[in-house]
């Protein structure tokens, strides 16, 4: 029971516009679109909404490519990759969105074991882990690249992504700006997303997730989130300083 509402082995699926609503597999991969081998799927429009399966309640693709460009992938479920579940292949993602799913494990919204590039006004954000409801968009598995785009597919503004890796904190991308860093965030908030101006081997520039830093020694520049948690009860001013 593969594929709940599409399944493809050893073809190609485009996606322009439609809906694919209300699939479910019970014991394996993709409850809206499975897609297996050749040329991939590729989707600029349309919604794969409210599916559910074990791994890609939305999509699972394998040894494939994922090409979307347009459309949303909203609301479906699963333990693994809520939203999209792409093993051993490439994501490449420029446009539409993937937010309100879910998972009981992780990639609420989508988990990568492979490559992936991002650019123009590409969404991942929105998405939880169902059984605690904290925050999961984008979930990296040890071994899987992120790489931004360039020229007109370049990140742009509108693009936000959030981001999980398995091993914590690290880089998460080959290449990056200070500007980019924007269009980024951590799921967890012990950590924060950082420009890296060349400083591995390589000399290259890029993004990591690094622990974040509540405070400096005087409590001077103690983050505006960090105060929330602080100061629940009272306003934060200059005596409230610990």
């Amino acid at each position: 029971n593969i594929g709940g509402g599409v399944n493809v082995e050893g073809g190609s699926f485009t996606m322009n516009g439609g809906s694919i609503v209300g699939n479910m597999t019970n014991t394996t991969f993709g409850g809206g679109v499975y897609v297996k081998n050749d040329n991939g799927f590729t989707m600029t429009g349309g919604s794969i909404t409210d599916n559910m399966a074990p791994y890609g309640g939305g999509v699972f693709v394998d040894n494939c490519s994922f090409n979307m460009t347009g459309g949303s992938i909203t609301g479906n479920n699963a333990e693994i990759g809520g939203g999209v579940f792409v093993e051993d292949n490439s994501f490449n993602m420029t446009g539409g969105k993937i937010t309100g799913n879910n998972s009981s494990s992780v990639g609420g919204g989508v988990f990568l074991y492979g490559t992936m590039t991002l650019g123009c006004t590409a969404k991942i954000a929105g998405n939880l882990k169902s059984d605690d409801k904290s925050v999961s968009n984008l979930y990296l598995k040890d071994g899987s690249t992120v790489t931004l785009g360039t020229g007109t597919d370049a990140p742009a503004p509108g693009m936000l992504i959030g981001v999980t890796m398995e091993s914590g904190i690290g880089k998460f991308t080959t290449s990056g700006t200070e500007a980019q860093k924007a269009c980024f965030f951590s799921d967890n908030p012990a950590y924060d997303v950082a420009f890296n101006k060349g400083t591995d081997a390589q000399g290259d520039e890029y993004l990591e997730l690094v622990p974040h830093v509540h405070t400096d020694s005087d409590s001077d520049n103690i983050c505006d989130e960090c105060k929330k948690d602080l100061y629940v009860d009272r306003s934060w001013d200059e005596t409230n300083k610990v």
